[in-house]
């Protein structure tokens, strides 16, 4: 059995119907518009940050300032996905909902406050994107059916995430400082104790005191200084977060692309409406 495909018989058929398949491909386009200047447009708005050097966190480079020369002011991949890891945390995007009333924007309503912060935070993660570039950039994006709530919503994280972190390391430093206080308070009871010791009679043992005295001594004032420069440290925390472009409102929504929607359903309705004239007058070469 043998078959031809004749293109010109085709194409002769195609231009035959031209009205059929313009008609067709209008009321695509059409259908395709009133849908997509019917439905809500959402608007995207993205931050950029590079992660601090979090050796620089360290109390030691605010009285050496010879380590801020030794190391960049910028960290690596492991700092970010650090800040990416804290950004996502549920105590990060809370606040965030809580500082934006997001609730209220979401409109969710009738369950006590926890469950109602629950769905807002579902919701809220469906709106965020966190991507890592492969130059050690974070871009963290917010799609949002408000233009301006998109931009004040990525910022909110970004802020949240640094302070989170500040936190982390405040907390560290707590914990460091009550176990300095700790032994400055056993070294006190020890020289205390001393003190209330009888004067020794022999020359040595005399000389075994003042040792002792002294080394009492000499270990509070070198546990008091590493006290101040923790205490110090706590409020003089250098930024983790570098903050390259903040969130901005948008200009233009990012979905739907109402150009490029109309196109696709104009192509979509001719390919779709000269399939079905091509079904509808099969080709005698094709028998």
């Amino acid at each position: 059995m043998q078959s031809s495909f004749n293109l010109i018989e085709l194409l002769v058929l195609l231009q035959s119907k031209w009205r059929q398949l313009l008609s067709f491909t209008a009321a695509s386009a059409i259908v395709a518009a009133c849908i997509v200047f019917i439905v809500t447009p959402k608007y995207e708005s993205a931050a950029t940050i590079l992660a601090g050097n979090s050796l620089l966190t360290d109390k030691a480079s605010i009285f050496n300032p010879q380590i801020k020369d030794l190391y960049g002011s910028f960290g690596n991949g492991d700092d970010l996905d650090r800040i990416q890891a804290v950004a996502e945390m549920d105590t990060t995007l809370l606040k965030v909902i809580r500082d934006q009333q997001l609730v209220q924007y979401y409109a969710l309503k009738n369950e006590p406050e926890s469950v109602l912060e629950k769905q807002a935070l579902k919701l809220l993660r469906k709106e965020l994107r966190f991507i890592k570039t492969p130059k050690d950039q974070l871009i963290i994006s917010c799609i949002t059916k408000d233009e301006r709530q998109a931009a004040q919503i990525v910022n909110a994280v970004v802020q949240s995430a640094e302070e989170n972190l500040q936190s982390l390391t405040q907390l560290q430093y707590k914990r460091i400082l009550e176990q300095i206080d700790t032994t400055i308070a056993n070294l006190k009871l020890q020289y205390s104790a001393l003190e209330q010791q009888p004067v020794a009679t022999s020359e040595s043992a005399k000389r075994m005191q003042d040792a002792e005295t002294f080394s009492i001594l000499s270990q509070l004032e070198q546990y008091k200084k590493i006290s101040a420069e923790y205490k110090i440290g706590m409020h003089a925390i250098p930024s983790y977060i570098r903050i390259l472009e903040q969130g901005s409102i948008p200009s233009e929504p990012a979905w739907p692309n109402k150009p490029l929607i109309i196109a696709i359903a104009a192509l979509a309705g001719l390919a779709f409406s000269s399939l079905l004239t091509l079904l509808n007058n099969p080709s005698k070469e094709l028998r």
